[in-house]
Order: structure tokens, then sequence, then C-alpha cells
């Protein structure tokens, strides 16, 4: 009895709270009832300006079906809609009030076909729209589309990848069309999983959409959405800029810059930063064009691609090697390495390093290899032993670097920017042996009693150990005794011996060595000390050339200032007569000596084209000479009579001399011209007056056939039409009659 009555309070409660509840709730509830209805739906008409679009199914993971329709046009979210469920051979039928959604789950019989209908019950009874669906449930079940849809671009190809939540679906459809396209494409998927599209054009955007293959327990396959896939990236990104700026505590800051062609379907870059060694890589995605990474002194690679939704370009690849010079970095004697075997060593560091880290990595290797890394954790002390997976190779020269970590709840790397600094860098050999190889290049220049040496040194891969220096051995040639120079240093590259004797043959060999001992020596190569005048006469000979070499040298510079120094205290005066101006007047003002016409030839000339000749009777007024000696005319005035007479051509009746007076007053009356010639007198000397031809008189006869008085014809008016004056000879009056003959 007390559970019935617990159970019924808490009824009671559940009620009450709901009926509380449901009047602050806007959300109106649907109602289920039987079929009978409140008013007549079959009054209700279809339109797509009312409810509509009605869709029922049930997917593949849900029980119970689904309907789904569309509101009307002037619905509001106070509208409700009804909903009927109607299976005529079971004899079911169900009725949903007040639903204020667009969708709605109830359970029909599976088996049996059934009607649905949506009233958009708001409406009056007259108004009221209705949208209708007819099927069997057991025939709705509904695949939707893919859960996760990846597109890839490459070779002019389009790869789909889907992920399906249903897994009997064994393939999928998929159609596409270029961006804005009329007409779609549809291919059909080989697996169930990847679909390839090929012979697309790389540079342009494609639409597409996927919808699986319907089969026994997938009656209904709708298409996806419509996915926008971006070009392919075909371009490599270009690095221009790739500064590594040594940092303090053993870092490296490293600056990258690049560009890419074609960067508008572009999303951003995808950075593949990570060591060499392989102990860690990190992928950064970056939207700029530019790169900042503060990086260990251990061997790093870095791969730069752009990406878009459809794939990433093809990456641009920069290897940042290891550190090589301790000293610069200032790790000598912060490391040291003590191999017990080929199978493990012992490393130890700075003690000081102790009391800031516990996290440290060991990196080891050839220079051109890749270096293996051991990450440790020593909380104590400063020395631990690395055991190897497999063992160093004798004769060979190994890298070691410490890394210290500041990260002190793991030693494993979180992050490839600032997260670790080298301390330490050393060298080792697993095992030391003697050079296999001499030295190499020997070149040697003796005097009258020394041999100046140099040679190449012995490779890192030939010298098989540390080098300690090299051994000079010689003798005189053809005695046995021989001596040897020892020369401490690997980076020794020369020698010089002394006391030597004059004229003398020697035979000189090479070798270098190790802690172990002396390597290979070179063959013997022999030379011959000069004789004391010889060596005089030659550096005689040498300082001659030397001298005359420079003597040659001065003298030309001394020339070349010579040369600038006139130009800038003595420029050089131009020449008048080179100018623009005085070319264009000598050439304005050329005079064309006119041929004198004889009768013959005006004959000849009237019969071949009487009907182009034109006869102008004219008379010219001439001026009286000056009774004086001439000076220089005025340019604006009239030319005199001496001048008229001396530039007239003769008549052809009377091919007289031009008189001797006027020749010489002529030339009285022309300036000097020299190359200074100002420009005034340049133009009074070229510039003469041409006589303004008058009107012809009436008493003039046209048989006469006068020449031109002109003094003045310039060359470009050498052509047909060009007018002619020929003077006649002067009449007792003074006058002169001219005759102008003009070609038409």
């Amino acid at each position: 009895m007390r559970h019935l009555a617990r159970a019924a309070l808490f009824i009671i409660g559940v009620l009450s709270g709901y009926c509380w509840s449901l009047p602050s709730n806007s959300e109106s509830y649907p109602v289920k009832s039987n079929c009978p209805q409140h008013f007549n739906h079959d009054l209700c008409h279809s339109s797509q300006e009312g409810v509509h679009g009605l869709d029922c199914y049930r997917q593949q993971s849900e029980q119970k079906t689904r309907c789904v329709w569309k509101p009307g046009r002037h619905s509001s979210n106070k509208t409700t809609y009804t909903l009927i469920i109607e299976q005529k051979d079971r004899g079911f039928c169900e009725r949903y009030e007040n639903i204020s959604r667009t969708t709605h789950l109830f359970d029909p019989f599976k088996k049996d076909e059934m009607t649905v209908k949506v009233v958009d019950a708001s409406s009056d009874e007259g108004n009221c729209t209705v949208t209708v669906f007819n099927g069997t449930p057991a025939y709705l079940v509904r695949c939707g589309p893919p859960a996760q849809i990846f597109f890839e671009r490459n070779s002019r190809q389009l790869v789909i990848k889907v992920s399906w939540t249903y897994k009997h679906i064994k393939k999928f459809l998929v159609k596409y069309r270029e961006l804005n396209s009329l007409s779609w494409k549809e291919v059909g998927s080989s697996e169930t999983k990847k679909c390839i599209v090929g012979n697309l054009i790389s540079s342009l955007f494609y639409e597409a959409q996927v919808q699986c293959v319907t089969n026994s327990q997938c009656h209904q396959c709708p298409w996806s959405k419509v996915a926008i896939v971006p070009p392919e990236l075909t371009s490599t990104p270009f690095i221009e800029k790739f500064d590594v700026i040594p940092q303090k505590m053993g870092k490296r800051l490293i600056i990258a810059h690049w560009k890419i062609a074609n960067n508008e379907s572009v999303a951003g870059y995808r950075l593949m930063v990570g060591k060499e060694s392989g102990e860690y890589s990190q992928i950064l995605d970056v939207t700029e064009l530019i790169l900042r990474l503060t990086l260990s002194g251990s061997a790093y690679y870095i791969s730069i691609s752009a990406f878009n939704s459809a794939g990433t370009s093809p990456p641009a690849n920069r290897t940042l090697p290891a550190i090589t010079d301790a000293e610069d970095w200032e790790l000598n004697g912060n490391l040291n390495v003590t191999l017990r075997s080929n199978k493990e060593f012992e490393i130890s560091w700075n003690h000081s390093l102790t009391r800031t880290y516990c996290c440290y990595s060991v990196e080891w290797g050839l220079k051109a290899d890749r270096m293996s890394f051991h990450s440790l954790y020593q909380k104590n002390g400063n020395h631990v032993v690395i055991p190897l997976k497999a063992p160093l190779q004798p004769y060979k020269r190994y890298v070691f670097l410490l890394h210290t970590r500041p990260d002190k709840d793991t030693c494993n790397l979180k992050s490839i920017n600032n997260s670790e600094s080298t301390n330490g860098r050393t060298e080792a050999y697993a095992k030391e042996g003697t050079p296999i190889s001499a030295p190499r290049n020997i070149t040697c220049f003796a005097t009258s009693s020394s041999l100046a040496l140099a040679w190449r040194a012995v490779s890192e891969q030939d010298a098989c150990g540390f080098l300690l220096g090299y051994i000079v051995y010689y003798s005189e040639n053809g005695k046995g005794h021989n001596s040897s120079v020892v020369i401490d240093g690997a980076g020794a590259n020369r020698y010089t011996l002394s006391n030597l004797k004059s004229q003398t043959a020697y035979k000189v060999q090479l070798s270098a060595f190790t802690a172990v001992g002396e390597g290979v020596q070179s063959a013997f190569f022999y030379f011959e000390t000069a004789s004391p005048e010889d060596q005089t006469v030659k550096g005689t000979i040498a300082a001659i050339s030397i001298a005359g070499v420079a003597f040659l040298l001065v003298a030309n510079l001394c020339c070349v200032l010579c040369k600038r120094a006139k130009k800038l205290f003595w420029p050089s005066i131009p020449n008048p007569g080179n100018s623009n101006a005085i070319q264009k007047i000598d050439g304005a003002f050329e005079l064309d000596v006119l041929e004198p016409l004889s009768s013959e030839k005006l004959a000849q000339l009237e019969e071949t084209d009487a009907s182009s000749l034109l006869i102008i009777e004219g008379r010219a007024e001439t001026l009286p000479a000056p009774a004086s000696r001439p000076s220089t005319p005025d340019r604006d005035g009239p030319p005199t009579a001496g001048s008229a007479a001396a530039q007239g051509s003769p008549s052809p009746s009377r091919r007289a001399e031009p008189s001797p007076v006027a020749a010489e007053r002529r030339a009285e009356a022309l300036p000097a011209v020299s190359d200074y010639t100002t420009m005034e007198l340049f133009q009074q000397t070229m510039s003469r007056p041409v006589a303004a031809p008058q009107a012809p008189g009436p008493g003039v006869q046209a048989e006469r056939a006068p020449h031109t008085s002109s003094t003045q014809a310039r060359s470009e008016q050498d052509y047909i039409r060009q007018p002619v004056y020929l003077p006649y000879p002067s009449d007792s009056d003074g006058a002169t009659d001219n005759l102008q003959v003009s070609a038409l």
C-alpha cells in the first residue's frame, strides 16, 4: 500500500507540474486521438501556397517513421498542424493535433500501406490546405548521405572518399559538373568508400554530390548537399628567404619567407617541421607567408606546401643541418664521450647543467647519415651509459650532441618550437687507425738554400682517426741518409725546409699520422736548389718586371687623371659652324646656280610641252648702284643694283661675262667669314633679299625670252612649277624687262 501511495503521489506531482508549466510554454504539444474529427478535412484543398511537400520515410537507424512537410506561405510561429495516419487494411487510423513543428515521428504497421495527411489546422475550415502522402512503411527505409565526404585532387583527377553510417552500403554514385555549368555528369564507384573521377581541368572549380545505390535494405538514397571543390594546387611554393640566426643558450632563430603562383584558391599553408633523427615532428597550419621558429642545434627538415579543401600542393623542402663548430657556440668542454665498446658508450656533461635541467636528449651519428637519439631523465649526477641497438663502425668519425629540455613533467617533446637547447658537442671514433692515404697535390718552390712545400690535407674519410700532424722526409739524391721533420697540427698544409745546399738535388716524401701511428707515405718527388748567382739574376729580373708593370699602371692612371683635369679646368670651345642653328641656316639658304637658257633650249621646251608653259610678262625696277664702296647691306632693305647685276644670269642672246667692277664690288660687300663668325654676320652673309617681281608693263613683248632676276633659290623648291626669272639686259631707261616662266 505504501508503494501504491507513493506512485500515486508521484504521478499527481508530474501531472501538476506539467499543468503549471503548460501555460508558460509557448510551444504547443501534439495530442493523439482517434480519427473522428472536429471538422471535415475533406473540404481542405491542396496548394503550394499552403502546407505542401509531405514526405515520409524511416531512417535505417530509427524504428519509427518520420514525416516532414513544408509550411505555407502565410504561416507563422503560431501556426499548428494536424497529422492523420490511416491504414485501411488494418482498420487503423490515428490523429495528431496541435503540432507546431514541420516534422513528426509515429509508429505505423510496417507492411500495410498507409495514407498520411497534414492539414493546416490554424486556418478556417473553408480556407485550410492539406498535403497527402501514400506508401508502405517497410519500403520507406532511407539511407541518408555520407556522414563525411573528402575530396582530393591530383594529376587532373578527383578522388572522393566517403564515410558511411550504414555498413550494408556497397556502392555509391557521384555526379559532378564545372561550377555554374548546366549539365551534370554521373559516375559510379568501384569501391565502397572511394570513387575516382578523371580527365578534369586542374584550374577550374567543380560541384559534386554523392548518393548511395539502393538495395534491399536501403529503398531511398537522397543526394547529398552540393559541395564546391576548389582547383588543384599544382604550383610549388618558392622559398625566397631562409635565414638562420644564432641565438643564446644553444638555439637558432629560423625565418623563412615564401610565395606561390595562383594563390587565389589557397586556403592556407601546411608546414611539417621535424628532427631528422625521427624523434619528433609537428604539422603547423598558417595563413601568412612567413615562418618563425626557434630550434636547437640538431638537424631538422622543413616542408612547406599550400592546401585547400581538395588537397595540397607539391612541397618545398629545406634541410637545416646540425651545428658543426662547437667553438662558435661556446660548447667546448661541455660534453665528453667515452666509448667502452662498439655496443655502448658513456657520456658526461658539465655539472652546472644539473642545477637547472633534469631532462636530456643525446644524438649521435655520422655527419652525412641520419642520427640516432636517446632521451633520458637524470635528476642527480652528470653522466650516464647509453646502450646501442647497432654497433658503431670502426675508423669512422661520429658526432655527439647533448640537448637540454626545460619541461620537467616529461622528457619527450611537446612542441617543436622553442622546446630544447643544445649544450654540448663533441666528436669521437669507436676505433682509430692510421691514415690510408698520403697528402696530395704537393707543390714546391726552391731557392739556393730552402724549399717551400705546400700540399692538400688528408681527407677525413682516409684519416681513420684524428690527425695529429705530418712528417716530411728529405735527403740528397743518391745518398741513403734521410732527414725528417715532424709538423704538428691537423690543419697544417705548408712548410719550408731551410739550410739546404745550393745546386744540390733532393728527394722528398710526406705522410700523416694519428694517435695510432704513421700512415701511408707519398711518392718521391725531386728538386734541385739553385745557385746564388741564378738566384740574384732571377731576383733582379723579377724586380724589373714588377717595376715595369707598376710603371705602366701608374702612367696609365696619370694619363686618365690628366684628361679628366683638362676637361674639368680647360673645357673645349665648340665650333659655331658645327652647331644645329648654323646647319639649319646653311641648308635653308643654299644657293643654286641657274644655267642660262638659250633660245634653242627654250624653243625645244615650247615644242615638247607647250601646253604646260605659262608666260607672264613683268618688269622689275633696278635700283641705282651706290657710288661709294658698298658696306654691309641692311637685312630688311632692298638689294642694291650692283648686287642684282652681279647675281643675274646672262641673256641668251648676249652671253657677256660679268663686269670686273661689279665682281670687285660684290667681294668688297661681303664680310669675311671664319669659324668664329657671329650669328649676325653669318645671317648678313647668307641672307640676301630677293627682288620682288613687278607687274608687266603694257609695252613689253612676249617674244622676248627674259631670264629670272632672283638671286636666291632653295633646294627644296627645285621641282616642277618652280618660277624662273630670266633678266634681259638693261634698257636705256635703266629698267629690266623680266619674263616669268612657270611650268603648269
